[in-house]
């Protein structure tokens, strides 16, 4: 995306990533520079591998100065919402937590949201993000 928009002249404003993409059969972490330009968005951050949140993916959070937008599952084994709230992240990260959504965002039955209705919190959110970082 960022060659595509450097031959036509613009800069780009933001990179989405998200867990989905595989690598040899195993989530690959996204990364995230602290030095990276323009905005960045990840969907579910691995912030930890599931059933061990001792195991910390979060040292490159720290120096972030990118800004950052995190949608998360309140959920996610991954990392979830009573875990990362405790987390030293750098101030250009932005979380959004999206209610009683695990990895995939799927709610449970209980909480009475449907995965459609996280997801269009999710971009709802995401929209809003870019939006401020262009003026519109």
């Amino acid at each position: 995306m960022r060659r595509v928009a450097g031959t036509v002249g613009i800069r780009p404003i933001a990179s989405v990533s998200g867990c989905w993409q595989r690598n040899r059969g195993r989530a690959r972490q996204p990364s995230i520079a602290a030095d990276e330009p323009g905005e960045t968005q990840h969907l579910c951050y691995p912030f930890h591998p599931p059933g061990k949140p001792l195991q910390l993916r979060t040292e490159h959070l720290v120096a972030l100065q990118t800004p950052t937008l995190l949608l998360q599952g309140e959920r996610d084994p991954f990392g979830r919402r009573e875990e990362v709230e405790g987390y030293h992240l750098s101030s250009a990260v932005e979380l959004h937590w999206l209610l009683s959504g695990d990895h995939s965002f799927n709610p449970t039955r209980s909480s009475g949201l449907t995965e459609a209705e996280n997801w269009a919190a999710a971009v709802t959110c995401s929209d809003r993000f870019l939006r401020s970082r262009v003026g519109d």
